[in-house]
């Protein structure tokens, strides 16, 4: 079975629009730092996932030119949410040892 190109139409204004909730998903997500609450840090894990989702639709439709760096940032992100938790975590066990 051979594979058949589909060609989707797309107003470039939704795409502008939706790459710029992509950027305020990524914003949103990486406004965090290790004085945030843990319900902070999980809700913005939550917007980061949102993020990978819409930035995945828009990879797979070639409408997202600079996808490298939006990745490598999405990545940057969740390892500062894992560093943040971790530090978080830690502190946590200090407290109840003291």
């Amino acid at each position: 079975m051979g594979l058949t190109n589909i060609v989707v139409t797309v107003e470039r204004q939704a795409v502008v629009k939706q790459t710029e909730k992509l950027c305020n998903y990524l914003n949103t997500a990486n406004a965090v730092s290790e004085s945030s609450t843990f319900a902070e840090i999980n809700s913005a894990r939550n917007v980061l996932f949102m993020a990978k989702g819409l930035f995945q639709v828009l990879w797979n439709f070639k409408l997202l030119p600079n996808w490298i760096e939006v990745e490598e940032d999405m990545n940057r992100i969740e390892q500062k949410h894992a560093y943040i938790l971790e530090q978080k975590r830690m502190e946590q066990r200090r407290r109840r040892r003291t």
